[in-house]
């Protein structure tokens, strides 16, 4: 945090974890707690969890990169009413079938590509982060939030 948040940020916001290291299928569990400076309107409360994957492509001399959302949930946990503070906890279930390595291609015929092209000149490198996103959502304001990168793999 900034010295610029911490002068007008309208609050804090806390993310604890039951574990910072998930596999898929699991569930996220874990507790937002935050703190306001004064009363705040605000539309609720949330929670999300979303993963970007990050893509570079090399070859003749080029690289590009681009990145992507693979998975984006986010669940309301408290309405709009005037908040001075609160604690709140939350599951949310990480999906199965996310992958976590590879374009969706069988491992064998990936592998055979990543060769064919390693040959040519051409490679590729995909990672995906994680992210959970905690917010209490002030409309005309400056909204209390934190993000905390998570490991799911």
């Amino acid at each position: 945090m900034g010295l610029f948040d911490a002068i007008f940020s309208p609050g804090k916001m806390e993310v604890i974890l039951e574990k910072y290291n998930n596999s898929p299928g699991e569930m996220i569990k874990g507790t937002i707690k935050f703190t306001t400076k004064k009363p705040v309107h605000a539309n609720g409360v949330f929670v999300k969890l979303y993963g970007i994957e990050n893509v570079k492509q090399h070859g003749h001399g080029n690289t590009s990169s681009r990145s992507n959302y693979v998975f984006n949930f986010e669940q309301p946990l408290d309405g709009e009413k005037d908040y001075t503070g609160g604690e709140y906890p939350f599951e949310i279930k990480i999906p199965a079938d996310v992958q976590q390595k590879g374009a969706g291609l069988p491992e064998g015929v990936e592998a055979a590509a990543k060769i064919a092209g390693a040959l040519m000149g051409h490679y590729s490198s995909r990672k995906i982060d994680w992210y959970i996103d905690a917010r209490l959502d002030v409309p005309g304001g400056r909204d209390i939030s934190k993000k905390l990168k998570v490991n799911i793999g």
